[in-house]
C-alpha cells in the first residue's frame, strides 16, 4: 500500500518540485521498501532533476520489482527508455542501445523511446561521417525511421517535429560528401535544409507558450539553420537568396552578430555599401569584444575602399587597430588600400607620351573629365 510519504511525493512531482518529493520517495521507501511505484517515482524525480547518475539504481530497482508485471509494461518501457538516456550522458552507448531496444520490444507504441534511439543512431551516424560515410549513411537511414516511427504514434509533439528538423540539418553533412554531379548535390542540400527549416517551424507552432525552455531551443536551432543555409548560398556565390535567408534568421534574433556581419558581406558582394556599413555598423552597438569590434571597422574600410572614400577607409582601419593592434587582416587590408589608392592616382593623372612619329599625344583617363593639353 503506498504510504503518506507516497502520496505526498506524487502530489509534489505532480507540480514539478522534484527535490521535495525526492525526499518524500526516499522516507517512502525507507517505510516500505516494497513498493515498486515509489522507485519509479524517485528515479524520474533524480531524472528530472538532472541528477542522472543517481536515476539509475532506483528505475532499475522498479524494473527489477515489476518485469513479470504484464499491466505495467508501459510504465517498465518508459523506465528503459530513461535508463537509455541516462546511460548516454555517461557515454555508455551499448547500453543505452540495450534499453531502447527493450523499451520498443515490450512496448512499440511508446513513441519517446523510438524518438530517443533516433537520436541515438543519428549522433553515431555524426560520429562515422569522417572515417566510415557507409556506415554513416546506414545510421542517418536508421535515425529517419525511428523518428518517423515516434511522429506517426504522435504526429504533433513538438520534440519529435524537432528531432525530425534536426536530422534534416545534420543530413546535409553527409549530402555535401556524397560523390554525385555537383548539380544534384546542391539541389539535395537545398531541399534538406528546406525540409529542416519546414519541421524546426511546425515543432515550434505545436509547442505551448508556457514551455518557454523548449521553445527557446527551437527558435534558436531555427535561426542557426537559416543562417548555416544562408552560409551555403554565400558559399555558393548566390549573394541575393543568401542576404534573404541571413535577414529570416535575423527576424528571430536581431543580436545575431554572425548573421548581421554575414548580411553585411551579402550585401557588399552585391556592391550595396552603404547598406552593409548599417549593419555592420550595428554590431558596434552591440557588442564589447575588442575582436568583433575591430572585425566590424575592417569591414566597414573594406566598403569605404571599394567605393575609393580613402579617408573613411583610413578612419576605420585606424579605429580597427586600437581594437586589435596586431591583427594581420587589418595590416592586408591597409596594403590593399594603399595599392587602390595608387592604382587610382595613376589612373587619373594625365600622362604625356613622347613619340618619334607623331607630334603631339595624350592618355585622358576614360573617367577623369575630358581635358586639353598642350606639350
Amino acid at each position: 500500500m503506498f504510504n503518506t510519504f507516497h502520496s505526498a511525493g506524487v502530489k509534489a512531482f505532480d507540480q514539478k518540485n522534484y527535490g521535495i518529493a525526492k525526499d518524500f520517495f526516499l522516507q517512502a521507501i525507507n517505510k516500505n521498501p516494497e513498493v515498486a511505484e515509489s522507485y519509479f517515482y524517485l528515479g524520474q524525480c533524480f531524472f528530472f532533476g538532472d541528477e542522472k547518475q543517481q536515476a539509475i539504481p532506483p528505475l532499475k530497482k522498479f524494473i527489477e520489482l515489476r518485469q513479470t508485471n504484464s499491466d505495467e509494461v508501459a510504465n517498465i518501457a518508459y523506465a528503459f527508455d530513461l535508463l537509455g538516456q541516462c546511460y548516454e550522458t555517461q557515454n555508455r552507448d551499448s547500453a543505452a542501445l540495450k534499453c531502447y531496444e527493450t523499451a520498443t520490444k515490450i512496448y512499440p507504441s511508446g513513441a519517446s523511446a523510438w524518438n530517443n534511439m533516433g537520436l541515438f543512431y543519428m549522433k553515431s551516424a555524426q560520429h562515422y561521417l569522417e572515417a566510415d560515410l557507409t556506415n554513416s549513411a546506414k545510421l542517418f537511414k536508421g535515425a529517419y525511421a525511428f523518428i518517423k516511427k515516434a511522429l506517426e504514434l504522435c504526429c504533433n509533439n513538438p520534440v519529435f517535429l524537432h528531432s525530425l528538423a534536426s536530422w534534416y540539418e545534420q543530413y546535409v553533412e553527409l549530402l555535401g560528401r556524397v560523390v554525385e554531379d555537383e548539380e544534384t548535390v546542391q539541389k539535395n542540400i537545398a531541399s534538406s535544409f528546406n525540409d529542416a527549416i519546414d519541421y524546426y517551424r511546425k515543432a515550434l507552432s505545436a509547442c505551448s507558450e508556457q514551455d518557454v525552455a523548449l521553445r527557446n531551443i527551437i527558435l534558436s536551432n531555427l535561426t542557426e539553420c537559416l543562417a548555416q543555409y544562408g552560409h551555403h548560398f554565400y558559399q555558393n556565390k548566390d549573394y541575393k537568396k543568401a542576404q534573404e535567408t541571413y535577414l529570416a534568421a535575423l527576424s528571430l534574433d536581431p543580436e545575431h552578430l554572425v548573421v548581421m556581419n554575414q548580411i553585411g558581406m551579402a550585401l557588399s558582394k552585391q556592391e550595396h555599401y552603404l547598406e552593409a556599413r548599417h549593419y555592420f555598423s550595428s554590431i558596434l552597438d552591440i557588442t564589447e569584444d575588442k575582436q568583433e569590434i575591430a572585425d566590424a571597422y575592417l569591414n566597414i574600410a573594406c566598403t569605404h575602399r571599394l567605393e575609393k572614400e580613402w579617408d573613411k577607409a583610413e578612419k576605420a582601419l585606424s579605429d580597427a587597430k586600437k581594437f586589435a593592434p596586431e591583427d594581420a587582416s587589418i595590416a592586408e587590408e591597409e596594403i590593399k588600400l594603399n595599392e587602390s589608392k595608387s592604382a587610382a592616382l595613376l589612373v587619373s593623372t594625365p600622362q604625356t607620351l613622347f613619340g618619334n612619329s607623331n607630334s603631339d599625344s595624350q592618355i585622358v583617363s576614360k573617367t577623369g573629365p575630358e581635358s586639353s593639353f598642350s606639350i
